[in-house]
């Protein structure tokens, strides 16, 4: 399924659509795997997995079931944004760590509350 989405996601981007078509196929995906559609603000952290134009779709997930170097979404402590980071480490406690690709410094631990999910689609408009 991982392998699946992955291509899709690389598929859909090459072809760089208009952001109403990108719209329509991340509900359609999000539908289908119980997921939400999220926006991508210009904060550059995730530069160039994920620019200002990424359309993302992401799915429920378990704490135990993120993997190093799946991208999570999650609140942040100081501020209860939601961001959208890739996981660098799983230490041997389980404890979930964060960063983004193109950020200096991890986020921390990333606790069970504030994750919100997994990012499985990634969709970049023109």
């Amino acid at each position: 399924m991982k392998t699946l989405l992955l291509m899709l996601s690389l598929t859909l981007g090459a072809y760089g659509m208009d952001q109403a078509t990108a719209v329509r196929h991340a509900q359609a995906i999000a539908a289908a795997l119980n997921g939400k559609v999220w926006g991508i603000s210009d904060t550059g952290s995730m530069l160039p997995t994920l620019t200002p134009s990424s359309i993302v779709v992401v799915a429920p997930v378990a704490y135990d079931d993120v993997k190093v170097g799946d991208i999570v979404t999650f609140t942040r402590p100081i501020d209860d944004a939601t961001v959208a980071h890739r996981v660098i480490r799983i230490d041997r406690f389980g404890r979930i760590w964060t960063k983004g690709d193109s950020a200096e410094r991890n986020d921390g631990v990333l606790t069970p509350d504030r994750l919100r999910g997994r990012v499985v689609a990634i969709l970049h408009t023109q």
